[in-house]
């Protein structure tokens, strides 16, 4: 089951901004003229709505096995699964966060990380990426007018970097199974469909 908006638009960057920005969250100018100031920090509703009335609503359509359920996240879906994560590592048995942005808002949630305690959790934790999301340009970007502001905007995000490394700083807790993979040719947004049909592939899979 996906989760979306009411929208002809592929998605609502105002409301998915809050939604799944993790708490405390920030303030930032509005995406358009005249319009409201974008905020982060909602991840805590949408993770007790997720849990709560998401979870609720499904068990009564279809059976479901609660001990293995996954929950799948791109960039900003991305971060906020690892938050949840971090928050509730039983809530799922497979995690899926595809080219996740782990260093918005100045790598916040590498501290989540250094006070994780998977202990008591048994689950699988998938991590990947499109091979443009790494240091260089897609082809078809190197001759853009902004080619060399999105070269410094790669140095920054480091999408690639980051998600490698928080697969083998997961893959370190006893309870966890983590791993890491490039999708060859994707750029960010290209990548969303390879990564959703991964991500039925590894949660149906693995137990």
């Amino acid at each position: 089951m996906a989760i979306g908006y009411p929208t002809g638009d592929a998605y609502d960057p105002f409301r998915r901004s809050w939604d799944l920005g993790p708490p405390p969250g920030q303030n930032y100018p509005p995406f358009w003229d005249d319009g409201e100031d974008v905020r982060t920090g909602g991840g805590g509703e949408m993770a007790r709505f997720l849990l709560e009335d998401v979870r609720s609503f499904v068990a009564a359509k279809v059976r479901v096995n609660p001990e293995h359920q996954g929950l799948f996240g791109h960039s900003f879906g991305g971060l906020f699964a690892l938050w949840l994560l971090f928050q509730n590592p039983k809530a799922f048995s497979h995690w899926i966060a595809a080219s996740p942005a782990i260093t918005w808002e100045e790598s916040f949630l590498l501290d989540h990380l250094s006070r994780f305690d998977a202990s008591a959790a048994r689950a699988y934790v998938h991590l990947s990426a499109g091979e443009w999301e790494g240091d260089h340009l897609a082809p078809f970007q190197t001759q853009a007018p902004d080619a060399a502001e999105r070269l410094k905007e790669k140095a920054k995000t480091r999408t690639i970097a980051a998600a490698q490394e928080m697969a083998a700083a997961l893959s370190k807790h006893p309870g966890l199974t983590a791993d890491y993979e490039t999708y060859g040719g994707e750029n960010h947004m290209s990548v969303l469909p390879v990564a959703v049909n991964r991500a039925i592939q590894r949660v149906f899979a693995l137990s």
